[in-house]
């Protein structure tokens, strides 16, 4: 098995904080209203309203695997979900922890 060498900085106590900011809110708000239609239906319906991905699919009249295509897409095509941004400043810049194996 191996050990951290230098262990990542924790970062469950700033989750809660982090994702109520009123910046990133904005950021995550102004970022949706800017996606394709359906994506923006989808991510609305799933991620904001709280609808399980059958009953966004029933909604829309989608099928699963294009409501997961439509999150992906979303995710992925908007910088302020990139890894940077969930970090502080400080995190963000430091090295990150490995893993070096150990003996045994």
């Amino acid at each position: 098995m191996g050990a951290w060498s230098d262990p990542p900085a924790h970062w469950s106590d700033e989750v809660v904080d982090r994702l109520s900011s009123g910046p990133l809110v904005a950021q995550v708000r102004a970022g949706i209203s800017e996606l394709p239609e359906g994506q923006r239906a989808v991510v609305t319906l799933r991620d904001l309203d709280g609808l399980s991905s059958k009953d966004v699919c029933d909604v829309l009249g989608i099928s699963q695997a294009n409501q997961r295509y439509c999150c992906t897409a979303a995710v992925a095509g908007y910088e302020p979900f990139s890894n940077s941004n969930w970090r502080s400043d400080e995190a963000a810049h430091a090295p990150q922890g490995r893993r070096v194996p150990t003996g045994g």
